[in-house]
């Protein structure tokens, strides 16, 4: 069972610019655009930039030693009345995760709040064709050697995304994985259709109201920290339900 996946690069003359996109060894190389296969792209242009083989995003109890330094990063971004907002960081070296603060303002009560680690990982493909009524579908070796329960999933075919919700079965001999949502759009395994996760760690709450301000906190009631690998991508959501701009801190207390 091979756990192998590779990078290609390809070249899309449509937007004149280079496109990546992931594929398993078994696989042949990609001759569309991944971003979109209506584009015109240089099939001269396809070319190998990094191969995998192994592939994890799972935060997990800290198995790799830091050198214990202590570190608090504030990450300040502006939440334009009624819009949602989102706001990516990352740390360059490996890192283990002690807590995340988001720092509650009076007028933040009602707003919402969500974070994922690592969005939109892929760890493999669709190995048969998903429906809209579908929310078990077979999938490939890679995507049951890298999903675990509870990881956040989409499906992405170069052109449409939709989000099915969290894994809550994994079927390694019948190498199907069970989600929560069914998807709004049809897809097929030639496509190819990627299977991408990220792991929540707030799942879209809903702020409280505290007239003298207050922080939530994500992993403060967790013993030990979680380790992260270098460059892994946090995106934070806020959706600000109110016509006043807002400024938002998240503050990131890590060991590195």
């Amino acid at each position: 069972m091979s756990g192998k996946l590779i990078k290609y690069r390809i070249y899309c003359e449509t937007d004149s610019k280079w496109e990546f996109v992931w594929r398993e060894e078994n696989q042949s190389q990609p001759t569309t655009c991944p971003v979109d296969t209506n584009h015109n792209i240089n099939s001269s242009s396809v070319a190998i930039v990094d191969e995998r083989s192994e592939l994890k995003v799972q935060i997990q109890e800290e198995k790799i030693t830091t050198g214990g330094h202590f570190r608090l990063e504030d990450y300040t971004f502006t939440c334009l009345g009624n819009q949602t907002t989102f706001f990516e960081f990352s740390i360059p070296t490996p890192s283990s995760v002690l807590s995340y603060k988001l720092v509650v303002q009076p007028n933040m009560g009602g707003d919402e709040f969500g974070g994922i680690v690592g969005p939109d990982t892929i760890i493999g493909a669709i190995g048969s064709p998903v429906g809209t009524s579908d929310t078990t579908f077979t999938v490939t070796n890679t995507v049951i050697e890298n999903a675990f329960l509870g990881a956040s999933c989409n499906l992405f075919d170069g052109t449409n995304t939709d989000e099915v919700g969290f894994i809550i079965g994994i079927d390694s001999e019948n190498s199907t994985i069970t989600v929560q949502n069914t998807p709004s759009n049809t897809y097929s395994p030639l496509t190819p259709t990627y299977v991408r996760i990220g792991v929540k760690m707030a799942n879209d709450i809903k702020l409280p109201y505290l007239p003298n301000g207050g922080y939530m906190e994500v992993g403060q009631s967790k013993i030990g920290a979680s380790h992260l690998p270098a460059n892994t991508i946090t995106r934070v959501r806020y959706k600000n339900n109110t016509s006043e701009t807002k400024e938002c801190h998240v503050l990131y207390e890590y060991l590195y």
